[in-house]
């Protein structure tokens, strides 16, 4: 379960930093710039990329992300790219939707809708390279499981008796 846990935390983490990257190109450097006056305003206008995005990619994650991957598992297509393909297409709709039923993004949608797809694709990717080699792992273990037994070894002599 900790794996599981770890590699859900990895793949926020990743969606979230390509998410907020072309963004941070701009607010690390200005707010580097007021760190001497208020410091901790500073570091709120550096990191303000990576909190947004991460308002929107980990609620993702939970509410798509994770029904996603019990439909997957249940019909045994657990793939890398199918989960890129799930996460690119919430990210794309997504901000419309937000945009559409609360008017809070200003008509931006489609500007940001790119960032989620970014986003998205590389929480999707990252969450689903875990899910597939788990599934290859117990999918080589169900053919274990299918070999006939090995036949018992004979038993050796003993030669000092």
């Amino acid at each position: 379960m900790e794996d599981h846990i770890r590699h859900f935390a990895r793949a926020v983490m990743f969606g979230t930093l390509a998410g907020s990257g072309f963004f941070l190109l701009f607010s690390v450097p200005i707010g580097v710039t007021g760190i001497l006056v208020d410091p901790l305003g500073a570091l709120f206008i550096a990191l303000f990329p990576i909190l947004v995005c991460g308002a929107f990619v980990l609620p993702s994650m939970i509410l798509v992300g994770l029904p996603t991957t019990a439909i997957l598992h249940h019909i045994g297509d657990e793939d890398c790219k199918t989960y890129a393909l799930a996460g690119g297409v919430t990210g794309l709709i997504i901000p419309i939707i937000v945009d559409g039923v609360w008017g809070m993004l200003g008509g931006t949608s489609i500007v940001l809708a790119i960032f989620g797809i970014i986003s998205g694709t590389t929480a999707g990717y990252v969450w689903g390279g875990w899910r597939e080699k788990l599934a290859d792992t117990r999918q080589a273990w169900l053919e274990f499981e299918d070999e006939p037994a090995p036949a018992p070894r004979p038993k050796r002599e003993k030669w000092l008796s």
